[in-house]
């Protein structure tokens, strides 16, 4: 622990700044690219792909034939949430960041950015409404993960995503770490008073315009619990990324790996461990995944890719290790 206390000290430095991490690049004002969402699949999976399904499915029957509760973990990016028609910040032309034109921001990503909120909050509040879970299903890939909890294989699920389809799916709060936060507390951005979510969702949401929540102790903006620039991580991701050490199998689905501190969870993992991408494109060489097209000579550890949708990654191993046909 104190190790990882170290070296996550740099972390909490850029990680509530996206835009520092990597996250910028809307509108030309900024000159990093942005991160293409991981949606649609392949027509024709790879060769590695099947390798990934079956070397996936290997470690979880060994997990299952061991009776080890725990073991997994995962991953989550956008590209988990796509095929439930929910938009990512980022894909130029069709990414949240590109459609903001309404709001009058002086550059897209103010409508997440703390400063700017204390002198403006009216923008981020209409969003707020678009972008409060409900109405949504969780996609296949989040049914299985829950399905991974329910046969106790999961240690944990750290997610990007802001949508809580991981509650939603059926997985309990306790295993889902939302890196960037969500919906589901909110707090006063002056004393940091917890305020009642339903009552938030209730000024925001209710009526003809949204109402500015205030806080009963100190009556300061109230907004929901998404990561804002200028503000840091949970401390739950911090306290609970160590995990990641003691996997047996670390799943990465639908996520560009490049917004830290998150991108840099996969590092954490073990050399004994197997490392599975699941998503559009091979992303993370950078930070040290070195992909092969087979595993099972090597035991089933190290780095092998699944190049394609989440949801069919998610189904064709549901299919392998517990005969479900339909997710």
């Amino acid at each position: 622990m104190p190790s990882w206390r170290v070296a996550a000290a740099p972390w909490r430095v850029a990680a509530p700044s996206w835009r520092a991490a990597g996250a910028a690049g809307v509108a030309g004002l900024a000159a990093r690219r942005w991160a293409r969402r991981c949606a649609s699949s392949l027509s024709t999976p790879s060769p590695s792909s099947h390798e990934a399904v079956r070397a996936t499915s290997r470690v979880l029957k060994k997990l299952l034939d061991e009776q080890t509760k725990g073991g997994v973990v995962v991953l989550l990016g956008a590209g988990a949430s796509a095929s439930a028609g929910l938009p990512d910040f980022r894909t130029p032309g069709t990414g949240l960041y590109d459609n903001l034109q309404e709001y009058n921001l002086p550059f897209a990503e103010a409508i997440f950015d703390l400063q700017f909120y204390r002198q403006n909050a009216e923008p981020f509040n209409r969003l707020a409404r678009e972008l409060y879970p409900g109405g949504v299903k969780p996609t296949a890939m989040h049914r299985f993960v829950s399905l991974l909890d329910e046969h106790q294989l999961l240690t944990r699920c750290f997610t990007q995503n802001i949508d809580s389809l991981e509650t939603a799916a059926g997985l309990r709060k306790s295993m889902v770490v939302a890196a960037h936060g969500n919906f589901d507390t909110a707090s006063c951005i002056d004393c940091g008073a917890p305020a009642q979510e339903d009552l938030v969702r209730q000024s925001l949401c209710e009526g003809a315009d949204p109402q500015q929540p205030t806080c009963s102790a100190c009556g300061g903006k109230v907004k929901p619990g998404i990561v804002f620039f200028g503000e840091a991580l949970p401390e739950r991701f911090f306290a609970l990324a160590p995990e990641i050490r003691e996997c047996r199998l670390l799943i990465i689905a639908g996520t560009s790996l490049t917004v830290h501190p998150f991108a840099s969870l996969p590092t954490l993992a073990s050399p004994q461990s197997l490392r599975v991408l699941a998503n559009r494109e091979l992303v993370g060489q950078e930070l040290g995944l070195r992909y092969v097209d087979d595993v099972g000579k090597n035991n089933d550890v190290g780095d092998i890719a699944f190049l394609g949708d989440t949801d069919a990654f998610a189904k064709a191993v549901a299919l392998e290790v517990f005969g479900l046909e339909d997710l």
